[in-house]
């Protein structure tokens, strides 16, 4: 199943929900655009409903190396 809904859990973009995600390495996410740091979320098994639509919830997992 494709993840097409995503919401961010911690870190920089907590609250933010973005459409069509692309998770690397199975469940972890790095979102584009981040140019102050890299910032990585893992994927949970929590689902969120915002404006009626389900988002997979991803948590924050810390910074890139």
């Amino acid at each position: 199943m494709t993840t097409t809904h995503v919401y961010f859990d911690g870190g920089t973009k907590d609250g933010t929900t973005l459409v069509s995600g692309t998770p690397i390495d199975g469940n972890i996410y790095q979102p584009e655009g981040f140019f102050d740091r890299e910032e990585f979320y893992e994927q949970t098994d929590e689902m969120r409903v915002v404006d009626g639509v389900q988002h997979t919830v991803f948590r924050y997992a810390g910074q890139q190396p």
